[in-house]
């Protein structure tokens, strides 16, 4: 599978990649510097995360990812950053922590999909400033923790978000695990 990460500013965007790279091509796209180009030459999109700019007051700045939300038929992830960007483009509802969230939180699904097989119930790694209250009727939360909504997906299209880091799993086994579950969704896609 040919992915294309877009790199939001995460620090720690290596982790991802070379997950990623074990059984996949990966291109990555530093958002600020390079164009995206032709989205159709991949099998994936996938959003980093970030620790600069938040996405709300920053449409300006964050136009061209937005568009690519929007118009994208590809499948695409939104991880931490990416999930915000993906919630607030169809209408969902950000807030600002009073102090950034740096800690494991409980997490319970509580839509069954098959994202989260085997997962009921985990601790995910957040290190957020802002959290997803709400969301509008193109997006179905999947999972909560006592912060807010932990993970989405679109109603018609093949777009997901997380907003915990699944590469940074604590115990490893889950969001290796949730990785594997959303890679096996999108290989039955295409079957």
């Amino acid at each position: 599978m040919k992915i294309l990460l877009i790199n939001n500013g995460e620090v720690s965007s290596e982790k991802l990649e070379k997950t990623l790279r074990a059984k996949h091509t990966v291109d990555v796209l530093d958002w600020k510097k390079d164009d995206v180009g032709d989205e159709n030459k991949y099998d994936l999109i996938i959003l980093s995360g970030c620790h600069t700019d938040p996405v709300i007051g920053n449409d300006k700045m964050l136009k061209s990812e937005m568009d690519l939300i929007k118009r994208t038929k590809k499948p695409l992830l939104g991880i931490s950053y990416g999930c915000e960007l993906v919630a607030f483009v169809f209408g969902g509802h950000l807030e600002r922590l009073e102090t950034s969230k740096n800690e494991n939180v409980d997490v319970n699904v509580i839509e069954p999909d098959p994202l989260f097989e085997d997962c009921r119930h985990f601790k995910a790694f957040e290190n957020e400033r802002w959290v997803i209250t709400d969301v509008s009727r193109d997006l179905q939360p999947l999972a909560f923790s006592s912060y807010g909504i932990e993970a989405l997906k679109h109603t018609s299209r093949p777009i997901y978000g997380l907003q915990f880091d699944p590469e940074k799993f604590e115990e490893t086994a889950s969001g290796e695990k949730i990785l594997s579950n959303y890679f096996k969704i999108l290989e039955a896609a295409v079957a």
